[in-house]
């Protein structure tokens, strides 16, 4: 049953007789079925021959996400990053390429990823992205570099700032600024 599947739309994509929509269908068929490699395989071979589909940046998003599920994390990231090579304006592969980069460790690239979320999110006014969507992904970026952020702040060695007076005033200072209260004042305990 799920290989005759397979071959008709193996066949059907080939002569570009899937469109999108029945694509995404049997995708999920096969995944559900635990055929996940099938289900992979078929979005390549839709995207070999029919690349040129307006709607192909979809396919390709949903490939890097199924490959960040098959643990393919750098394909992923290559993937997102073809997508957003054919439509910029599509905002979920930079948040997903920021979870991504977490993911490999690489922070900074994370966080512009996130930021570019917002950016992208702000500009999807008339776009294919509903407004809901566009507001959840920016407050999920925004959460997600607060996260990153504090966790860099939480890595920086607490003994460095209380020795280093320069630090340990700029601390100070951005408390302060934080509390929007007057400068507090960190005693060093010895």
């Amino acid at each position: 049953m799920i290989s005759n599947l397979f071959s008709s739309c193996f066949s059907r994509s080939i002569d570009r007789q899937l469109n999108p929509g029945e694509l995404m269908g049997i995708h999920q068929q096969l995944y559900d079925e635990g055929e996940t490699f099938l289900a992979n395989e078929l979005y390549r071979v839709w995207l070999r021959f029919n690349d040129d589909n307006p709607l192909s940046f979809v396919i390709y998003y949903n490939l890097a996400v199924m490959l960040i599920h098959s643990n393919e994390l750098q394909e992923a990231r290559k993937t997102f990053e073809h997508v957003i090579r054919v439509n910029p304006a599509f905002f979920l592969p930079y948040y997903q390429l920021g979870i991504l980069m977490e993911q490999l460790g690489e922070t900074d690239a994370a966080i512009e990823y996130f930021n570019l979320t917002i950016t992208k999110t702000e500009e999807t006014e008339g776009s294919l992205a509903t407004n809901f969507d566009a507001d959840y992904y920016r407050r999920m970026a925004y959460q997600q570099i607060m996260r990153l952020n504090l966790r860099e702040l939480q890595n920086t060695s607490l003994q460095t700032i209380l020795w280093n007076p320069q630090t340990l005033n700029q601390v100070q200072s951005m408390a302060a600024n934080l509390l929007n209260q007057p400068e507090i004042t960190i005693q060093p305990s010895y």
